[in-house]
Order: structure tokens, then sequence, then C-alpha cells
């Protein structure tokens, strides 16, 4: 990887941490999922 590309702009999570350390999502990019097992999985909204 040069260096151009590692700056290039790529798809991504945005996110912010706050100051008690919680990780703030904007809405419409995961949803949490449940399946029959009662799990929860964090999915990628596309």
């Amino acid at each position: 990887m040069t260096i151009d590309e590692f700056y290039e702009e790529h798809e991504g999570i945005e996110y912010s941490v706050d100051a008690d350390e919680t990780v703030e999502v904007p809405e419409g990019q995961l949803s949490l999922d449940e399946n029959e097992e009662d799990e929860t999985k964090l999915q990628r909204v596309k």
C-alpha cells in the first residue's frame, strides 16, 4: 500500500467516542438483529 492509497477515502463506519468512553454511531449505519438463539448481532446497514 502506498501513502497515497492510505489517504484515499474508503468506506467505513462513522462514530464518535464520548468522554465516558461510550461510542455514538449516527442512526441508519448499524442495526441490531436477534436470531432464534437469542444472540444479538450487530450488522452494517447498506
